[in-house]
């Protein structure tokens, strides 16, 4: 299997726990970008690992697209890049798009899962 040079995790708070467990097993030398939204500060977390890990936290407070606007801003690193994205089942695709359109990553090194549906409580 191919390694990439940089691991790119972009999620709200429901991938919190599959972030964490890919932060804790990527080596020393290696490079993670992350980018989470959760609704306020009180939802930050430590995460821990190994690697060099850049952590953009993004609070929801109300607001609207916060995440998919912090994604369309950042300055994507130099080097291979592998991104795995998961959050709600449209804004994964959004993501998806802008980091393919926009920002010229290689379609067969993202990922983007919709973790979930809005408006979808899984109650019958």
């Amino acid at each position: 299997m191919l390694r990439r040079a940089i691991t790119g995790c972009i999620g709200d708070e429901t991938a919190l726990p599959a972030i964490a467990r890919r932060l804790e097993g990527l080596a020393p030398n290696r490079r993670a970008l992350v980018i989470v939204e959760v609704e306020n500060g009180k939802e930050q977390q430590v995460l821990h690992s190994a690697a060099e890990v850049n952590v953009i936290w993004v609070l929801r407070e109300g607001g609207k697209d916060n995440l998919l606007a912090t994604v369309r801003q950042i300055q994507v690193p130099t080097g291979s890049l592998y991104a795995r994205v998961a959050t709600e089942s449209k804004v994964s695709r959004q993501i998806r798009r802008v980091l393919l359109d926009e920002h010229g990553l290689e379609e067969q090194f993202v990922k983007a899962v919709g973790y979930w549906k809005l408006g979808d409580s899984g109650e019958e």
